[in-house]
């Protein structure tokens, strides 16, 4: 996500949206003249950008999650605008039986969170998350005063995630090093681990979450797959339980089950 100055200069259009709206933490990619946003985005996620591209007088066809520019050019100050709109607070609601072992192996999906809801990268990754069948209630980036951190609704969630990383993500770029927190007796979390004369910095903290959200979202589809067809609801209910308050031995159950059916295909 480190774009130059160059780069941007020569940018199309199309180029330079996406790139304001994927840092400012929606999912879209662009084809062409072409922003092609992911269902993963939240409810009003479409509304917001088409009010945004109104405002700003920006021509455009709109066809549900597709937008055509129909001009070649924006200026800089456009997009920058847009990676800085502020965001809003709101509350949502988590359905019943999302924080359970029923939610986890049943949900297709997580929730679809609204963009303008959570700082930027936060939303990325909280969406990318959900669209890959990996359940999460909320974020936050920290405001370069604590560490950024995001919420699983369970236990089982956080180490199907911490499973996916070793599989996924060991060769990502990362500015920090990301741990799952499984001390404390709140809502399980993944949290950004810093050097003691380190600060924070929202540049970097941005990058570290748009990297593990794109990887996660390239394989969305497969992963929310593999977890329903992994995990059962009832054959496997017995065990989830008794092991949900000793998560070393939670994750080496839930990695052995993913191993031996990995081996059977």
């Amino acid at each position: 996500m480190s774009i130059t100055l160059l780069q941007i200069e020569t940018m199309s259009a199309a180029e330079k949206l996406g790139e304001a709206f994927l840092a400012h933490g929606f999912l879209v990619k662009v084809q062409g003249d072409r922003l092609i946003f992911s269902p993963g985005n939240g409810l009003e996620d479409m509304n917001v950008v088409r009010k945004i591209l109104e405002r700003a007088g920006v021509p455009a066809l709109y066809n549900g999650w597709e937008i055509q520019i129909l001009v070649p050019h924006i200026p800089n100050h456009l997009a920058l605008s847009i990676m800085k709109k502020p965001k809003r607070r709101a509350n949502y609601y988590i359905p019943y039986g999302y924080h359970g072992w029923r939610g986890f192996t049943k949900r297709n999906h997580g929730l679809r969170f609204n963009t303008l809801n959570f700082d930027p990268g936060i939303a990325l990754l909280l969406k990318a998350m959900s669209e890959a069948g990996i359940l999460v209630t909320g974020g936050c980036d920290g405001h370069e005063q604590k560490a950024p951190r995001i919420y699983f609704a369970s236990r089982w969630a956080m180490a199907w995630f911490e499973i996916l990383r070793e599989r996924f993500m060991q060769r990502l770029d990362l500015h920090y090093k990301w741990e799952v927190d499984i001390l404390t007796s709140g809502s399980p979390s993944l949290y950004a681990l810093k050097a003691e004369d380190e600060g924070w910095e929202l540049k970097k903290i941005q990058h570290d979450t748009v990297q593990m959200a794109l990887i996660l979202h390239k394989h969305a589809v497969s992963l929310r797959q593999v977890r329903r067809d992994t995990f059962k609801f009832k054959s496997m209910y017995l065990d989830a339980k008794n092991l949900e308050n000793n998560y070393h031995a939670l994750y080496s159950w839930m990695k052995e089950i993913l191993k031996q059916r990995l081996e059977k295909l």
